[in-house]
């Protein structure tokens, strides 16, 4: 969580350093503060155990256990927050399991992290990236990860979606069970506002404020 005057904090399962606080490996009961700085914007975590940041000046974080997107190289975990990228234009983050989705402020979408069943959009089925990569060079404004599977909405309102589609029936919404490497379009609608997703189920709101979901039904 991020507190109004930009700290950051955290609470929950640590086993893989997640929390972020250099304290492994017991759960932690109640909010801590994650290092002192007071300038943090966005955050998202994963079941994987990492957790991933965009400070206010646009640079990306991220700590906990290393599923490629923290480099190729012997480190397990990382205690804290470390930077990521030297960029400093990101603007939106998402992921869920392995995979990262990322915006910039010019709206370009990218990727990195483990990748599996075409979940980076590049054409391929397995993409392990440790530096985030480009996909295509339309613009798009929400961003939505899920296990294997990728969502967006492009600026122009359409919802695209990618990835897995086959370990049950209708998760990329596209009424088959084919998966997809690439983004591909859902439906013909342009007015598409925000695309949010879980593990097995996507839901994504309209720009008049009504929500639709597809997906596995528990």
């Amino acid at each position: 969580g991020i507190q109004s005057n930009g700290t950051l904090w955290a609470w929950g399962r640590n086993d893989y350093n997640q929390v972020g606080n250099n304290t492994c490996c017991s759960d932690v009961l109640a909010p801590v503060q994650i290092s002192t700085d007071n300038d943090w914007a966005k955050i998202d975590t994963s079941i994987a155990g990492f957790t991933l940041a965009i400070k206010n000046n646009g640079t990306l974080w991220g700590w906990g256990m290393n599923q490629g997107a923290f480099g190729d190289s012997a480190t397990t975990s990382l205690t804290v927050p470390i930077q990521l990228s030297v960029d400093t234009d990101w603007a939106e983050i998402s992921t869920l399991f392995n995979h990262i989705l990322l915006l910039k402020t010019n709206g370009s979408l990218w990727v990195f992290g483990g990748g599996g069943y075409g979940s980076f959009g590049l054409g391929t089925n397995n993409n392990p990236s440790f530096t985030p990569l480009q996909i295509g060079t339309d613009t798009w404004k929400s961003i939505g990860t899920g296990y294997a599977n990728s969502f967006a909405i492009k600026t122009d309102g359409t919802l695209w979606g990618w990835g897995l589609n086959d370990h049950i029936s209708g998760i990329l919404g596209l009424g088959d069970t084919v998966n997809r490497n690439v983004p591909t379009q859902i439906g013909t609608d342009a007015n598409w506002a925000k695309v949010i997703c879980g593990a097995d189920h996507t839901i994504a709101i309209k720009n008049d404020g009504t929500a639709y979901a597809w997906g596995l039904n528990y």
